[in-house]
């Protein structure tokens, strides 16, 4: 009994104090670039770019950096074998 009210007293003590709104949390993740290269890492050595994979997917693609590449497919990344490289900076353009 003392273990399930100390864990409800956690449970309500961990729920947040106001209401969170959608658009606290706009752009957390970056999915925007223009690769240059076949593989383009940081000064950490991690990628540069963060693209979005569909579930499974073996390849992804960046949302547009600038003004330059709206209407393209940008960057698109491919699983080859273990390794991930970008195939081109824009696959494609409207």
């Amino acid at each position: 009994m003392i273990i399930r009210i100390i864990m409800v007293v956690i449970l309500v003590a961990s729920l947040p104090t106001k209401s969170t709104v959608l658009t606290d949390f706009k752009n957390t993740l970056d999915r925007t670039g223009n690769p240059k290269q076949f593989k383009e890492y940081d000064r950490y050595q991690n990628q540069r770019f963060n693209p979005f994979f569909d579930l499974g997917a073996w390849h992804g693609f960046l949302l547009p950096k600038n003004k330059n590449t709206l209407g393209a497919f940008n960057g698109p990344m491919i699983i080859a074998q273990e390794y991930s490289l970008f195939i081109a900076s824009q696959l494609e353009k409207l």
